[in-house]
């Protein structure tokens, strides 16, 4: 699934790129099928069950898990739908499965998921409630911030770390549904993140600076 900073900006996206869009994202709804059509086109140098967003016209997949080996993965791809190419942008600050994502300007911030399992080598470990930020037109990571539990609307942090869970932008906030929390318990708590920290302040439009008005004629001297 890919991750649009608005319902405006995918419908754009979708027209002036209707046929990468439909082979790229359309997995959601034809699974097995789309998927072919996407190996077809240009193949990322591993499969990763990551976590994807769209940031600056590209396709980001970031961490998850390799399939082949269970290893917990840092690393982060962008996919150019215009020249459908794949490219390796540098990896995050912490190896992350499990996680969500959502646009923000021309970033991409993830929020919770899992780390490697600690001492182990494969698999993945505890949950965190932490917030990382890829600015894709920089191509670059910015480091791990902890979420503010109050700020989210959860009673204490214990109800933030979670992994498995859904991330949506909606009016400005992420929009972060259920998850797992660990011991077996599964959450159905919602929680909100205000994205307006990580967004660029807008400048007011600049008025116009009027021309100046033409001289009047001079007068004709009669002879």
């Amino acid at each position: 699934h890919v991750a649009v900073a608005g319902l405006e900006e995918g419908q754009a996206f979708e027209r002036a790129h209707a046929r990468q869009v439909e082979i790229a994202v359309g997995a959601c709804e034809h699974g097995d099928l789309v998927a072919e059509r996407v190996q077809r086109v240009a193949q990322v140098d591993h499969d990763t069950l990551g976590t994807a967003g769209l940031a600056c016209g590209q396709i980001v997949v970031f961490g998850g898990v390799e399939s082949s080996s269970s290893t917990v993965l840092a690393s982060t791809h962008t996919f150019d739908v215009r020249s459908r190419e794949w490219a390796r942008a540098p990896d995050a600050p912490d190896a992350r499965s499990s996680s969500s994502a959502v646009a923000c300007d021309e970033q991409l911030i993830v929020f919770g998921g899992r780390l490697p399992n600690p001492g182990k080598k494969k698999g993945s470990g505890p949950r965190v409630g932490t917030i990382m930020r890829y600015d894709a037109k920089r191509r670059e990571w910015a480091p791990a911030e902890e979420a503010n539990a109050g700020a989210l609307g959860a009673d204490d942090a214990a109800q933030v770390a979670r992994g498995g869970h859904a991330g949506v932008r909606v009016a400005g906030r992420m929009v972060i549904v259920g998850g797992y929390l660990g011991e077996s318990k599964w959450t159905d708590r919602t929680l909100a993140l205000d994205l307006a920290p990580f967004t660029a302040p807008k400048e007011p439009p600049r008025k116009r600076a009027r021309a100046p008005a033409a001289p009047a004629p001079a007068a004709r001297a009669r002879g």
